[in-house]
């Protein structure tokens, strides 16, 4: 009895943290992870990425990592000169460039409501192409109904057995 008692006490589920309570103790909830909070992750962040390094030049070969590393940093390099001069080109533009590219701006707005007028017309006169269809058929119908009414009447009377 004491030997179940003890292994009931021991064996018991405890209780465990979802996702979205593990996100609220990052985001700094009192009542989560003391241990798990923005701070500790700031202070850790030089000795991870110490590590990450490190398993970067022990797991791949110098020559290989260097590459890599100086492809990176060549395409950084080549964003940072295209961001600086796209700033400088905007700081640099006159008033006529400017209006330049409004009126491209309409004509690309204009060239867009005009298809889009288009195509709504276009499923307009479809949608009204197919009532017309129905509507015929349905004339049709009404006047071939007669003498479809008559036509399977006829089919009809060759299977009731006649009476002599």
């Amino acid at each position: 009895p004491i030997q179940q008692q003890i292994t009931t006490t021991y064996h018991q589920p405890t209780e465990t943290k979802t996702n979205k309570q593990t996100i609220m103790a990052l985001a700094g909830d009192d009542a989560g992870n003391v241990f798990l909070t923005w701070e500790n992750l700031a202070f850790a962040f030089p000795l991870i990425a110490l590590c990450g390094i490190y398993a970067f030049f022990k797991f791949i070969p110098l020559p290989i990592a260097l590459a890599i590393l100086l492809v990176g940093l060549i395409a950084y390099q080549i964003r940072v000169q295209m961001v600086a001069k796209k700033h400088q080109q905007i700081e640099t533009m006159d008033d006529r460039a400017i209006q330049e590219l409004i009126q491209e701006d309409e004509e690309n707005d204009k060239a867009a409501q005009e298809t889009s007028s288009k195509a709504a017309l276009k499923k307009k006169r479809a949608v009204q192409a197919r009532l017309a269809q129905e509507q015929k058929k349905k004339k049709n119908k009404n006047k071939g109904s007669a003498a479809a009414a008559d036509e399977e009447d006829e089919d009809l009377s060759s299977f009731v057995k006649k009476k002599k």
